[in-house]
């Protein structure tokens, strides 16, 4: 199944590139707010992580609001550059994109494949959650 393209914009207000222009690579997509505690605790150190072991992967993190306070696109770039995020941080319009790809809320990690087609789909991080990714992960790239 091949997903929808998203809404994402940068944190300056202007469109944010389109989903195709990710094709060619693997992508994970993190889903995440600043208010969520299991993200900036566990899943932005995480994806960090992630992405020194599959220097391929092409990460990307896109902040949204589902219950959580509203933050202004200047504290959520301060916040990336604080946690030392090297990947793109991109805004939900409105949830749009987090309800297109049915994320259960934050975090949410999408693992996309090389033409755009959705690989896995895992909510949450704690270790259970952090060791599904990482063997989808591990799996993905020994099959490559």
């Amino acid at each position: 199944m091949n997903l929808p393209d998203w809404h994402i914009e940068l944190p300056d207000g202007t469109p944010g590139p389109d989903l195709t222009q990710y094709h060619g690579k693997n992508l994970l997509i993190l889903f995440y707010s600043m208010g969520c505690p299991g993200c900036l605790g566990r899943a932005i150190p995480f994806s960090l992580q992630l992405q020194k072991a599959y220097p391929d992967l092409q990460l990307v993190a896109i902040h949204t609001h589902f219950e959580r306070p509203r933050h202004t696109p200047e504290e959520i770039g301060q916040a990336a550059l604080q946690l030392g995020v090297g990947y793109p941080v991109f805004l939900d319009k409105g949830l749009e994109t987090a309800s297109l790809y049915q994320a259960e809320g934050t975090p949410h990690w999408v693992l996309v494949g090389k033409e755009g087609e959705l690989l896995k789909s895992i909510f949450g991080s704690m270790p259970n959650a952090l060791q599904r990714l990482d063997l989808s992960l591990m799996e993905l790239y020994q099959a490559s």
